[in-house]
């Protein structure tokens, strides 16, 4: 028996959406609701319900699940690769979405989906994106925006989002040693110069007088 199909869901579902299964189908099919003659029946069938619910709410419980789901190769239970992808980029894109929608615990917990799959510099920056709207959520929001920078160390784009959150919630100092990395790797860039503004005030003016000194003393000995 498949416990998504139970549950009226895709296997790529978040766990929130779980929940709300769950709570929609106790509603509707709790024993409780059936008459004397139909209530064995409902019992049987709710049981069924809650045992899918208990097994896939645990992060745990549902990835070994999600593992028997795998065809049989060669004698034993491997995991079909081509299908983790094609969930993978399923819940990347349906969070990316709803991060682009700012719904951010339904993005949250797709991009969570996601990362589980398959973790990935993309998924954990979208990831921490999303996480960082929701206060409950903000460590694990600063702790996957820097895992993205740490899988793609070269990706000015990740670094210099880390950098601006840091500083918007006024963790100048921490920000600090990620713009040292941000500024080795794009110096000339006009976004990393106005960022180096606002963790040391006038530093990129400085720099500006420094190399129109040091041009015009080129200058002279040309």
């Amino acid at each position: 028996m498949d416990y998504y199909q139970l549950l009226g869901l895709q296997q790529t579902c978040s766990a929130a959406e779980i929940h709300h299964a769950f709570r929609e189908l106790s509603r509707k099919m709790h024993p409780d609701r059936f008459d004397d003659k139909s209530r064995p029946r409902a019992e049987k069938e709710y049981q069924l319900i809650v045992k899918a619910y208990n097994r896939l709410k645990d992060d745990r419980q549902r990835k070994e699940y999600d593992k028997s789901l795998a065809p049989i190769s060669g004698g034993g239970t491997t995991h079909d690769e081509s299908n983790t992808e094609a969930q993978y980029q399923q819940a990347f894109k349906a969070g990316v979405s709803k991060l682009n929608q700012k719904q951010y615990d339904i993005a949250s917990e797709l991009l969570a989906r996601a990362v589980f799959l398959k973790e990935t510099a993309e998924a954990h920056f979208h990831k921490g994106m999303a996480e960082i709207h929701i206060s409950r959520k903000r460590k694990d929001g600063f702790d996957s925006l820097l895992k993205a920078t740490e899988l793609d160390s070269f990706n000015g784009k990740y670094l210099k989002s880390y950098v601006k959150v840091m500083l918007e919630f006024r963790m100048s100092v921490r920000a600090k040693s990620v713009f040292d990395r941000l500024q080795q790797l794009l110096p000339d860039d006009p976004e990393v110069l106005n960022l180096a503004d606002q963790i040391s005030p006038g530093s990129s003016k400085k720099g500006g007088l420094l190399s129109s000194f040091f041009d015009r003393l080129r200058g002279d000995d040309s």
